[in-house]
């Protein structure tokens, strides 16, 4: 039974994803905002922390749909699991190498806004949180006003 409310809280992970991909948008906006006011060069780290961000949001989409489809799925195979780590890897791999070799891209830039990820998994739980409580508090005005 413990591995069945597991599998029914990792099914849950597409009502997430949204959410997820919303904060990383909304890291994205503040890192450039923030990189007009620093003395950098400003096209190359905005190119770079735009695909860093691009890339984390590729891998949360990426991970949620690996999840899923092993979750929902008769047999697990860790083969697709680990051929879904192995792509990301190769992806990420080769933007950061690409990066080092040219000089319109900032691979540091790169790295901060892979960030995102971790900036949006922090920022998910509060919103949940918020829609619940306002969930809550919307049905306790639809049963005081049934009670009308």
């Amino acid at each position: 039974e413990a591995i069945l409310n597991i599998r029914e809280k990792l099914a849950n992970i597409n009502s997430v994803l949204p959410i997820l991909v919303i904060a990383e948008i909304i890291y994205l906006i503040a890192g450039e905002i923030i990189i007009l006011f620093t003395p950098l060069d400003k096209p190359t780290c905005m190119f770079g922390f735009a695909i860093g961000v691009g890339l984390a949001i590729f891998s949360s989409i990426q991970n949620a749909l690996m999840l899923n489809k092993s979750v929902t799925a008769e047999k697990v195979t860790k083969s697709g699991v680990v051929w879904g780590y192995i792509i990301r890897l190769i992806v990420f791999g080769a933007v950061v190498a690409i990066a080092f070799f040219t000089w319109f891209v900032n691979p540091v830039a790169i790295l901060i806004g892979l960030l995102s990820i971790q900036a949006g998994v922090y920022f998910v739980p509060f919103v949940k949180d918020k829609s619940k409580n306002e969930k809550n508090s919307n049905s306790e005005n639809n049963t005081d006003e049934k009670k009308l």
